[in-house]
């Protein structure tokens, strides 16, 4: 399964590029595991995601 998203950072009158996150039943997305919006995306947080 997929998640598909796109942010607004201006209140929805523009739109970042689409990003798809693949989901599934054993590990949840990782904005539910963190609230920090978007995950951040340096080597050690992105090998952390990736377990």
């Amino acid at each position: 399964m997929n998640l598909t998203i796109r942010i607004s950072r201006d209140g929805g009158k523009t739109f970042g590029i689409q990003e798809t996150y693949r989901t599934d039943k054993t590990k949840p997305p990782p904005f539910l595991v963190t609230s920090v919006w978007p995950p951040c995306q340096c080597p050690g947080c992105k090998e952390k995601r990736s377990k």
